[in-house]
């Protein structure tokens, strides 16, 4: 079966909902809709901000328009033995897998390739203005803002900055107290940098690659990967680091033989929580 040319732009068929099921389970996980202005939303439950995500269409719409960026083809996904052997045995949807490998790979280079930086965190802001007036208070002190660099705006009165500094500490401090999806967001929440784009080195899109793919066989335990063929292990790491080769994010061959596995395991502890540290600039 070939990949088919194009999705429906509007509603999507019940095949087409099929073999994007990978893709869908994967996005909601990297990718979910947060609305913390959601009325509805109970502090105390994390997903009810979480909303379905919209990665997927942004896919469909750069898959339409051939806007991905994926460096191989189907027909070399479809005739690569290594990777076809562990997905046949296990009883993977070839045709799932070769869209959330598309997915995945477009999504890597969103994150890591042209990724987005941020400010600091809200968390982090008040947190500062309210040590720096502590630390040196009020008398002679003074506040600019600026526009574009121009100074919009000076104060100077110390029971004003005392005050904003009292209002910045109560906030921290509320937001310590309590642990929810809100206050987290005050503290992990930042401004994209939409100016600077950020090119992560190899391991780093190797390690989110291999994240990925680590959550997906996670919420499919169907797929256990305990199998053996002979001499081969189908250990889903050997699989994930074959991936990594196909797809081209290094040309190092070790990740394309049995020593592949023990190479990515290692990276992947070594470069934990690394992964998240750029928005990124295609699946925002």
């Amino acid at each position: 079966m070939k990949p088919i040319d194009k999705f429906n732009d509007d509603i999507l068929t019940p095949e087409e909902l099929r073999l994007l099921e990978y893709v869908i389970e994967v996005a909601d996980k990297f990718n979910p809709d947060v609305n913390f202005d959601n009325p509805d939303a109970d502090q105390d439950d994390e997903d009810s901000y979480l909303f379905p995500s919209q990665a997927p269409y942004t896919f469909i719409r750069r898959y339409n328009s051939n806007s991905l960026h994926s460096k191989f083809e189907y027909q070399r996904y479809i005739s690569n033995k290594g990777i076809q052997l562990f997905l046949k045995e296990q009883e993977v949807d070839i045709q799932k897998f070769w869209y959330l490998l598309l997915f995945v790979y477009d999504y890597v280079y969103g994150a890591c390739t042209s990724g987005l930086g941020a400010y600091r965190s809200i968390y982090d802001e008040l947190t500062d203005i309210a040590e720096t007036v502590n630390t040196f208070g009020t008398k002679g002190m003074e506040i600019e803002i600026r526009v574009h660099k121009k100074k919009v705006l000076q104060i100077n009165n110390p029971r004003a900055i005392s005050y904003l500094a009292k209002i910045c500490k109560e906030d921290v401090e509320n937001t310590d107290r309590n642990s929810n999806k809100y206050s987290d967001s005050i503290k992990c929440c930042s401004a994209i940098d939409f100016e600077n784009k950020i090119n992560k080195n190899a391991s780093i899109k190797i390690c989110l690659l291999g994240n990925m793919f680590q959550y997906f066989f996670s919420v499919n335990p169907q797929f256990n990967f305990r199998k053996k063929r002979g001499e081969q292990s189908l250990s889903k790491l050997l699989l994930i680091s074959r991936l990594v080769y196909f797809t081209g994010l290094t040309p190092n061959k070790v990740y394309n033989t049995e020593e592949g596995a023990d190479t990515l395991k290692g990276l992947l502890s070594k470069y934990k929580g690394e992964t998240s540290k750029t928005t990124n600039s295609i699946y925002l």
